[in-house]
């Protein structure tokens, strides 16, 4: 679990958290999980690249508007995993409900 707070640079224009910032954070959070868990299990980086994991792509799903400057809790556990792929499951939650969430699917770095 990590908590984040915006600030008023993170206004969607009406008073609510951007939707961007919701899913950088979202797959920011997912991230700690692939590189806590590769590290875990000693799948190192490639030779030549910085990670061993990149973001392939993330499904977000917004559930309601998420309340501005306030403080957000995040959660994230791995839904599978391999030496190829992780996917995550992360949600973000605002005054005791889940506000969006996230599938985050991983796939190993192989630098050309």
């Amino acid at each position: 679990m990590a908590e984040f707070t915006s600030g008023t640079e993170h206004d969607n224009g009406f008073g609510f958290l951007n939707g961007g910032i919701i899913t950088t954070v979202l797959d920011c959070h997912s991230a700690a999980v692939v590189m806590w868990e590769a590290a875990r299990r000693g799948w190192a980086a490639d030779p030549g690249a910085p990670v061993p994991f990149i973001t392939a792509g993330i499904d977000i799903r917004f559930l309601r508007p998420t309340p501005l400057a306030e403080p957000v809790e995040l959660r994230a556990s791995p839904r599978s995993l391999s030496e190829d792929e992780i996917v995550v499951d992360a949600e973000l939650d605002a005054g005791g409900k889940t506000r969006a969430t996230a599938t985050a699917t991983w796939l190993r770095f192989h630098p050309r």
